[in-house]
């Protein structure tokens, strides 16, 4: 437990402003705000990463699902002479949304790639987050305003 500030003595308090102002705790201090301000920024891609790859993913499943309709109708328009032209058509339809299926979920796996790795920035930060907000608090003391000390969390 610490004693209010009002109370300590000349000496003490000129001894604490000399820890508060010294070089090792300012570095403490730069590294625990360098520490917080990353959260926004690794929050964010964690963002953008679950929106593309459920995105990508629901989107290619359509694709695939259009690949296969435009299949069976083509299979079903060659039942007739006049139909052949447009089973061509079709055929060519079934490929070009198979092809655009295949490259979406290239897509979506890239995104649950980079996903993750997002999620490990996070939990690399949260760590850093946590030594730098000790390192600071040892280095600078109890009276020395260090910031905010609060884990940050993404929204």
């Amino acid at each position: 437990m610490t004693a209010p500030i009002e109370i300590l003595t000349p000496e003490q308090k000129a001894a604490i402003f000399q820890q508060c102002n010294s070089q090792p705790c300012q570095d403490a201090v730069a590294r625990l705000t360098n520490a917080r301000n990353a959260f926004p920024v690794i929050c964010n891609r964690i963002a953008v990463w679950s929106s593309s790859r459920i995105w990508y993913a629901a989107t290619a499943a359509t694709a695939y699902a259009a690949s296969l309709a435009s299949a069976i109708a083509a299979a079903a328009a060659t039942a007739t002479i006049i139909g052949i032209p447009l089973a061509a058509v079709l055929w060519v339809a079934a490929v070009v949304f198979l092809l655009a299926a295949l490259t979406l979920t290239v897509l979506a796996v890239n995104a649950a790639v980079q996903y993750g790795k997002a999620q490990d920035d996070l939990t690399n930060a949260q760590t850093e987050f946590n030594a730098a907000a000790t390192d600071a608090r040892t280095k600078c003391g109890a009276y020395c305003n260090i910031g905010d000390t609060k884990m940050p969390a993404c929204p």
